[in-house]
């Protein structure tokens, strides 16, 4: 329920969810959690409910504490696999329910989650939030994702030992290979690594962000495209390329004195004690400077705000007048960088704006 509470509150500070108030200007009741069942409070509409319907599915997709395999071989109706409940046939809204073949297809969206529009049409309100704590079935057989994913582009010598060696083997063993990839003729060390990130990055996306995730021919496309570029890059950098060769970004920012801020901030638990850091680099990689610092009781987004704030202004009083900033978070980017951060709800997205008159 923490976690829940959390993907409230982001959604309140985001603005996506309009809480309830008891008196203008008063303060907002968002939720009442209780041991086995809560109440939500929004603005009655149905975008408010489209918000709910898509915070308690991501909840119910990283909140699981159980899994029901491919769900094949379970009766929804009659089987006890929500342990909490019991047989759901004594939640059921439609007494035909009971003869109808239902299978976790019906209850399940197409990329995978629990089709929360579905569990709400079907089954009473007090049993929607322990079916959204067990993990949402793979309606595939059960198979890796990523296993599958490396299958489809593994050079035949390298098939075996990539699945059997420990974690330092197979990092040394693909990134000094110097095989061919044999779908597009680039490098192997260079299309593993590629590749590793954007499986990476997919995986945070879909723990942090919740977006339509890729499949797999997109990941597969996407990581050979960027090896391309690169190894299209570094051709034209020793000049055995045709075409106008680029400065290399570090020359260039060298040469207007830019500085370079790498920023961060880092969250233990959702809304508990933050804390952010950043260091300032000259482009050839030179230590200048860095922070730390406490920022107390925040949430990820406020911490990774608060880390561009702090670094922006640290970087102003030190007199440095061209500053590249560098964040991993995207949200908080999109935020500062948004044409309306000047009138953002959020106060240090204004805050930050203003720094960078």
């Amino acid at each position: 329920m923490e976690r829940l509470g959390h993907m409230i509150h982001n959604a309140v500070d985001s603005g996506l969810w309009a809480p309830f108030l008891f008196i203008r200007n008063g303060t907002p009741l968002l939720h009442l959690f209780f041991t086995d069942d809560l109440i939500l409070y929004v603005k009655a509409d149905l975008a408010q409910a489209d918000v709910i319907a898509s915070i308690l599915a991501e909840y119910g997709k990283y909140s699981s504490h159980r899994s029901v395999g491919n769900g094949r071989a379970i009766d929804i109706l009659r089987d006890v696999w929500v342990p909490s409940l019991g047989p759901l046939s004594r939640f059921s809204l439609d007494p035909a329910l009971a003869s109808r073949n239902l299978t976790f297809a019906n209850l399940t969206t197409v990329d995978g989650n629990w089709d929360v529009m579905s569990l709400f049409a079907l089954f009473d309100t007090q049993a929607i939030p322990h079916i959204l704590s067990i993990k949402c079935p793979s309606l595939e057989d059960g198979n890796d994702q990523s296993r599958n994913l490396w299958l489809q582009i593994l050079p035949g010598a390298l098939l075996r030992p990539f699945f059997e060696c420990d974690l330092q083997q197979w990092l040394s063993c693909n990134l000094t290979t110097t095989i061919l990839n044999p779908q597009s003729s680039l490098p192997w060390n260079l299309v593993f690594a590629s590749l590793t990130w954007q499986i990476w990055k997919r995986r945070n996306d879909l723990i942090f962000q919740n977006p339509d995730l890729l499949n797999d021919a997109t990941i597969v496309r996407r990581s050979l495209a960027w090896v391309k570029h690169y190894s299209d890059c570094v051709a034209r950098g020793t000049g055995s390329a045709s075409g106008s060769q680029s400065e290399p970004l570090e020359r260039v920012v060298s040469c207007l004195d830019w500085v370079i801020l790498n920023v961060d901030g880092a969250v233990p638990m959702p809304m508990s004690n933050g804390s952010i850091g950043g260091l300032f680099r000259n482009c050839g990689g030179d230590w200048i400077m860095g922070f730390a610092k406490a920022v107390g009781h925040v949430n990820s987004l406020q911490a990774e705000l608060w880390a561009l704030f702090e670094g922006l202004s640290l970087a102003w009083k030190q007199g440095f007048e061209k500053v590249l900033v560098r964040s991993d978070s995207k949200q908080a980017v999109d935020f500062v960088n948004s044409p309306s951060a000047d009138s953002s709800v959020l106060s240090l997205v204004r805050a930050i704006h203003r720094l960078r008159r």
